[in-house]
């Protein structure tokens, strides 16, 4: 089964998913590899299915932007139904 890995940045947290995760990567990008963002953090929960909703909804209330990818369009749909 196909890997697909979305990021808004790529860079070394990124990259060491990608390297453990992915066999030949593709990588397609909007700007230089020069390009830095240094105000991002990356974060890896595992959270119980029971959880999942609650712990969500707090980090999407949170003050600041806050980017959330999900697995398909419908989970996407879902989400959006779910905080709005």
């Amino acid at each position: 089964m196909p890997k697909l890995l979305f990021s808004a940045t790529l860079d070394k947290d990124v990259n060491t998913l990608v390297k453990r995760y992915l066999v030949d990567p593709v990588t397609h990008s909007t700007a230089p590899p020069s390009a830095a963002v240094m105000t991002m953090d990356h974060h890896l929960m595992l959270v119980s299915p029971r959880d999942k909703h609650d712990v969500t909804a707090s980090i999407a209330n949170r003050e600041g932007r806050t980017l959330m990818f999900v697995r398909t369009k419908h989970g996407a749909d879902r989400l959006a139904k779910q905080l709005g």
